[in-house]
């Protein structure tokens, strides 16, 4: 008897290691490429917002007679290993690199840039069009530092061909990745806009702008009081930019659109020394 049981023990750890594989490999297989290729984009995005932050206005650079400029202006970026646009001395390809994760490969279609705008009246609707950057509305060559600009970084890159069906959008299991990402609809997704010969509801939602995919919440609509599903704007000056005109106007992108902040507020503790009176922090302060 007992030999029984040990044999019957031993065909069942045998058995266990021959179990049938998942009827959906293949798509989970292609999901995780999809992925891999989004994490790629991701991290050069999340790179370049992070070095543009690291430039923001430090609390003892602010309300001086003689204040210092971020670094940067509208257009600036960066891809594969080359800075692009309008640069200072300031800004290096070794210092924006160094934000990189270690062993990271810089790509040649991927572009990362920031752009300056004149804050719109309502704040910062997420349908302002910003079609001009704050140097070419009528403000100061330095309005990057300026209170009253926003600052935005954007990526974009075109979706190969491999992750395309034959309409040009992405595949089910692309956008099934693109939907899991953090930040979908709202700082990232593709380019997308209405196909006035496509009758679908999903496509009649859509404004007749372009846009990030995956509208993130509702809105009042203010001409009828109905509320409407809103999408991030892919602002005007973005549109008319040669690099995004090259890659983008024609193309399905990945697109991420990320505003970052060019100053510090009295919350931030980093560049405080702590024999600064002006540095104290006050009590419950939100650190941003």
């Amino acid at each position: 008897m007992y030999l029984w049981v040990v044999l019957a023990t031993f065909i069942v750890a045998i058995v266990s290691f021959n179990l049938s594989v998942r009827p959906d490999m293949d798509r989970s297989y292609m999901e995780t490429k999809a992925r891999t290729a989004i994490a790629r984009f991701k991290m050069q995005h999340n790179a370049f917002y992070s070095y543009i932050d690291s430039k923001r206005l430090r609390l003892n650079e602010q309300n001086t007679y003689d204040s210092p400029f971020v670094d940067y202006v509208s257009g600036v970026g960066y891809t594969n290993h080359q800075k692009i646009g309008t640069t200072s001395d300031n800004i290096t390809v070794s210092d924006i690199e160094s934000y990189f994760p270690i062993g990271y490969t810089p790509r040649a279609n991927i572009y990362s840039k920031v752009f300056c705008f004149r804050q719109t009246a309502d704040g910062n609707n997420v349908e302002a069009e910003y079609a001009l950057t704050c140097e070419n509305d009528s403000m100061e060559a330095t309005c990057c530092s300026d209170t009253s600009v926003v600052v935005y970084v954007v990526s974009f890159e075109p979706i190969s061909t491999n992750w395309l069906n034959k309409k040009g959008h992405p595949t089910s299991d692309m956008i099934a990745a693109i939907t899991q990402t953090e930040g979908y609809g709202k700082t990232f997704g593709y380019n997308q806009v209405k196909n006035t010969d496509n009758s679908s509801f999903e496509n009649q939602s859509l404004p007749d702008y372009p846009v990030i995919s995956g509208g993130f919440g509702y809105g009042i609509n203010n001409t009828d009081d109905t509320y409407n599903l809103k999408y991030q704007r892919i602002f005007g000056a973005i549109l008319d930019d040669e690099d995004y005109k090259t890659n983008c106007e024609d193309k399905t992108c990945l697109i991420a659109l990320q505003r970052v902040q060019n100053r510090e507020n009295k919350a931030y503790t980093k560049a405080c020394d702590p024999n600064d009176i002006n540095c104290k922090i006050a009590p419950n302060a939100v650190i941003e």
